[in-house]
């Protein structure tokens, strides 16, 4: 399962990689996603404000595509985030994966299982009601 966000970090260490300035990656994706850019406030964000678990992940992205546009090296911190962000996306699908067989189980119990009680019970409590009537 990929994000947009895991996407966009995966094109920018690719062109990175092959030679291309980042000011020049981040033109062509704001040209090609103008979305992304305004959904998740990438280059936007306000240092001090606090953030929540969604928008920490993209001001720490925004905070490393500052220090590239300033000319500092980031490849290695673009690789770091992306390792990062792929294990975080992976727990969560984990998590997801171990709350499943619950989650099936719920409709079972709760729609199934008393009508079958009803389907084994029935003669026994017409018999009870035709006893003590």
């Amino acid at each position: 399962m990929k994000t947009p966000i895991l996407d966009f970090t995966e094109k920018l260490i690719f062109s990175l990689k092959t030679g291309q300035s980042l000011t020049k990656t981040l033109e062509d994706y704001k040209f090609n996603q103008p979305l992304f850019f305004t959904k998740y406030k990438i280059l936007t964000q306000i240092p001090t404000k606090k953030l929540s678990p969604d928008s920490s992940i993209t001001f720490e992205l925004s905070l490393i595509l500052r220090r590239g546009l300033k000319g500092l090296p980031v490849l290695k911190s673009l690789e770091e985030y992306h390792a990062k962000l792929f294990q975080k996306l992976d727990f969560a699908i984990e998590e997801q994966t171990k709350k499943a067989p619950l989650k099936a189980l719920l409709p079972l119990f709760f729609f199934q299982v008393p009508s079958l009680g009803l389907l084994f019970f029935y003669p026994l409590i017409r018999e009870f009601m035709s006893k003590i009537l």
